[in-house]
């Protein structure tokens, strides 16, 4: 066993994450609870926003109930041409569709699922307003640098989605202040869970500033109440039991969390200070989770390589429960896991499912492979 890997495992049992994605740690209950009978604090949002801030070195950040997709792609002029990786949630596509944006899909590449380089100087050179930037699992491109060098010799705005990367660095950089926007959600199925709700950081713009401050004014309230919604996140825990859970069973999920979702895309509302409480108190902890999924991945390409694995997991117990789901594949299972009709006991993960819909996958083969080879997770998904 190589030394960098014997240092790696003997770290994970130093470096104790107090949250996991879709699990929620116990102080993070004792809060909720607290907030049942204890009104938040009244400046919750506005503590929020400045750690944020100050985390990121950014001009302002903007917080919301919900997700807020399409204020962030409502600032871009309608028709301006995005340049997205293929490898994204729909929900983002479906998103910049709303707003009236062009789509320019290029494929990635699979050390880091960031965009292709080669492909992405080529397609920015032929015209482009932005590239949506998604940091999937919160790994960082290989080519940082160079993506974002590209885009600043053509005028390109740079929009990081950190929705699965809070807490994440490159060269000791948080994700989410390279770029001149930010993307980052609360949502349960996100790292940093308040239920619902996300953000907005944004680099160096007064305009970008002034036009979502007023977004941010106008927005309407929730259809949940504070109340609804705290009890929801007590559901959910009560549902996960962490750090054993670990993954959300979405078909399988708390009934009375279920009928008091509310969750759309293009619904902008306002934040509770409750959410910003619950969201703050996470992303305080975030580098320490994000330390998990950054050094995994790698370790899971270095070992599928050696091993010829479909999907390695040298992942110990104490890791947190969304890095303990996916399942071993080792060669002689391979060809059994990709029948899943005839072998329902190994399962898929969504990813493919949530790709954004018409995407010809023939045109983008790494995308191809990774949503549809690579990822292998558990049947109780």
């Amino acid at each position: 066993m190589s030394n960098w890997f014997k240092n790696l495992l003997h770290k994970e049992t130093e470096v104790r994450p107090k949250f996991g994605t879709m699990s929620i740690h116990e102080t993070d209950l004792a809060l909720a609870q607290k907030m049942l009978t204890e009104a938040p604090s009244p400046t919750a949002i506005k503590d929020l926003e400045e750690y944020t801030k100050k985390y990121l070195n950014v001009e302002a950040v903007y917080a919301f109930g919900q997700e807020p997709l399409d204020a962030l792609f409502s600032l871009l002029p309608k028709e301006s041409i995005v340049v997205s990786p293929a490898f994204i949630y729909k929900s983002a596509a479906e998103s910049m569709l709303r707003n009236d944006l062009k789509i320019k899909w290029i494929d990635i590449e699979l050390a880091s699922f960031g965009p292709d380089l080669a492909e992405l100087k080529t397609t920015i050179e032929d015209g482009a307003n932005a590239l949506f930037l998604p940091y999937y699992l919160g790994i960082p491109s290989n080519f940082l640098e160079e993506i974002l060098e590209v885009c600043r010799a053509n005028d390109v705005l740079v929009i990081e989605d950190c929705r699965q990367a809070p807490g994440a660095l490159f060269d000791s950089q948080p994700l989410g202040s390279f770029g001149d926007l930010a993307l980052f959600s609360f949502n349960a199925m996100m790292p940093v869970n308040a239920m619902q709700g996300g953000m907005i950081a944004i680099k160096y713009n007064v305009d970008f500033s002034e036009r979502m401050a007023k977004i941010q004014a106008d927005a309407p309230a929730a259809t949940l109440s504070q109340k609804e919604l705290l009890e929801a996140f007590i559901d959910f825990y009560e549902d996960r039991k962490i750090p054993d859970k670990g993954l959300l069973d979405i078909k399988h999920g708390n009934k009375r969390w279920e009928k008091k979702w509310t969750f759309s895309e293009s619904k902008t509302t306002k934040i509770y200070p409750a959410q910003a409480v619950l969201a703050k108190a996470q992303l305080e902890q975030a580098e320490n989770f994000s330390y998990y999924r950054q050094n995994h991945l790698r370790v899971w390409q270095a070992i599928a390589e050696e091993k010829n694995w479909l999907m390695p997991q040298p992942i110990p117990q104490s890791a947190p429960g969304w890095l303990r789901a996916p399942v071993l594949v080792p060669e002689q299972d391979q060809e059994k896991a990709k029948s899943l009709d005839e072998h329902p006991e190994i399962g898929r993960w969504y990813c493919e499912t949530s790709l954004p819909q018409g995407l010809d996958l023939e045109l983008f083969p790494n995308t191809k492979r990774v949503s549809r080879e690579i990822f292998q997770f558990p049947t109780e998904m």
